[in-house]
């Protein structure tokens, strides 16, 4: 009897002590968890918090890094930016809203082919939120230096008056090509009793009225502020170095077409099959003909204005819809001639002929800023500020074999959004590991062809002036080209889109990582059906004169 009770008391005892071991595990497993501390991700420093710094920052989340954005304003936009960014009051973009958008983020209806400043800025705004971005924005913090420590960038910088310092695993510079306004120095500029100023302070005519303007510079701002402030004042001169093709915002591509915006015509995708094995004066000249048969009416016009066709020379272009006639209306003048100096009274010019001023316009362009960086970096850059064409050499304008944690995003002249969201793309999927650092050769091999660009005599409107090749490039190193020979079988329809629109981002978006077909072809769709319509046509007077200083110069590429 007593062994057999032992033996049940047993039996009994032993399922109460397993009866703990859940809880047990439970807790084991709490203090497991307790301890853990999942992997940081690494940290990706933008430095800028216009279009590029932005694009840059959501390319950053894509690939599971952490973007911290340093934007020195008090409001993101770059150039965009409401008061204080580089837009006069009437400005818009001088590409349409399918070359101005990014890939998946497609304008609101009913905005204007060419959105002004305000409709541009409510987009970025709207697209940091959409996207997670605004969190990740330190607002009134500017960027006093980066340089090397081992493998990180010690970044210092003042944010809202306080100084700090921080080692980020990346950088990449999102500061634009535009933020320095360049302001020749000519002799007798402190003698000259009017006013002097920079395009980049000009914001609308009335503060000029009555006056006597001269505008130097006849590239996008010069030619567009002219017409702008034309109708307000006394007399304004525009003064240029050489002629250019003035183009409207709408053209005609063929004769009997409809009229278009101006981009829809160089950007097609059918068109750009056709030049692949042309040289570049084959290029040239091509671009030159039919530039000149869309702008057939500026000599007669303005003699001034007159530019041979058979030049193999890169062409010069600029965008306005009213120069034109304003110069035979007679409410601008030009000049082709050079400044020799200011006097208290106005300028005089080289052949020794004087013009009374009162204001004068500078519209010549900015210099790329890049003092925040250490000067071994700067070298490493062959960083050249007066160099307004070409300051920096880098491989694909993105990448330095010396620098392979560092990125540059929009620093070219004539940057696109399309082009930049790439180059974003591209840097943040090296940095995540998703792509491999191009070997040394590689990129050595492209800056020398940076070289090649930085020393072309004559020197171009452009260093790159094939943008659709420049996004093509891009989607390719990134795996998002779109095959289109296997487009052709398996969706004839999209196929047909994408071969008679104009290359938009949105192409880049079909395949790939990081793709949204969705979204690609609510875009594509929206476009094909916008060229079918009978009168694509708007009327010039309903938008305001063309402008986008983000491009300003470069709206149009070829």
């Amino acid at each position: 009897m007593c062994k057999l009770t032992k033996t049940t008391q047993y039996i009994h005892f032993k399922p109460k002590i397993l009866s703990f071991f859940p809880y047990l595990s439970i807790l084991v497993l709490v203090l497991i968890l307790a301890s853990y501390k999942s992997p940081q991700k690494k940290q990706v420093l933008i430095i800028g918090g216009g279009p590029s710094g932005l694009v840059a920052a959501k390319s950053a989340l894509e690939c599971g890094l952490e973007p911290i954005v340093l934007e020195k304003d008090n409001v993101i936009g770059g150039a965009w930016k409401p008061h204080k960014g580089l837009m006069w009051n009437s400005m818009t973009t001088n590409s349409s809203r399918y070359t101005t958008m990014f890939s998946d983020f497609p304008w609101q209806p009913g905005t204007a082919d060419f959105p002004n400043q305000r409709d541009v800025h409510n987009y970025l705004v709207a697209y940091a939120d959409k996207f997670g971005i605004t969190k990740h924005i330190h607002l009134e913090s500017e960027v006093l230096h980066v340089k090397r420590s081992q493998k990180k960038w010690q970044v210092t910088w003042k944010e809202v008056g306080k100084k700090k310092q921080q080692k980020f695993d990346f950088v990449i510079v999102a500061t634009g090509m535009f933020s320095k306004p360049y302001m020749p120095h000519l002799k007798g500029m402190e003698e000259f009793k009017g006013k002097i100023i920079h395009s980049k302070d000009y914001k609308s005519p009335e503060a000029f009225e009555h006056k006597r303007v001269v505008i130097v510079g006849g590239a996008y701002s010069g030619s567009q502020i002219a017409t702008d402030i034309s109708k307000n004042v006394s007399y304004v001169l525009n003064v240029i170095s050489r002629p250019m093709y003035i183009l409207q915002r709408y053209i005609k591509a063929h004769p009997n077409g409809s009229e278009m915006p101006v981009d829809f015509t160089f950007y097609n995708r059918e068109e750009k099959i056709n030049e692949l094995n042309l040289t570049v004066q084959e290029k040239n000249r091509r671009a030159h003909k039919f530039y000149s048969e869309l702008c057939h009416n500026q000599a007669n016009i303005c003699k001034l204005l007159a530019i041979d066709p058979n030049t193999g020379s890169s062409p010069y272009v600029t965008i306005s819809d009213t120069y034109l006639e304003d110069i035979q209306a007679g409410r601008v003048e030009v000049t082709l001639n050079k400044i020799a100096r200011l006097d208290k009274e106005g300028i005089v010019f080289n052949n020794g002929e004087r013009q009374p001023a009162d204001v004068i316009i500078f519209c010549t362009g900015y210099q790329l800023d890049l003092s925040f960086l250490d000067p071994v970096i700067q070298k490493e850059l062959t960083f050249s500020p007066e160099d307004r064409l070409q300051p920096v050499l880098l491989h694909k304008n993105v990448l330095h074999p010396k620098l392979p944690n560092m990125a540059f995003v929009g620093i070219y002249r004539g940057t696109y959004w399309g082009v930049m969201e790439l180059q974003a793309r591209w840097a943040n999927m090296i940095f995540g590991e998703m792509l491999p650092l191009p070997s040394t050769k590689t990129m050595l091999e492209g800056i020398s062809h940076e070289l090649v660009i930085r020393t072309q005599k004559p020197r171009p409107q452009f260093p790159h002036d094939t943008y659709a090749e420049l996004l093509e490039d891009l989607g390719k190193e990134i795996g998002v080209l779109p095959n289109m020979n296997a487009l052709k079988l398996e969706d004839p329809q999209l196929y047909e889109e994408m071969m008679k629109t104009p290359i938009i981002p949105a192409h880049y978006r079909l395949t790939g990582f990081g793709k949204n077909p969705a979204v690609a072809r609510q875009i594509i769709d929206e476009l094909y059906q916008f060229m079918q319509k009978d009168n694509v046509h708007k009327q010039a007077e309903v938008f305001p004169t063309a402008g986008n200083t983000d491009n300003i110069e470069g709206a149009i590429n070829l």
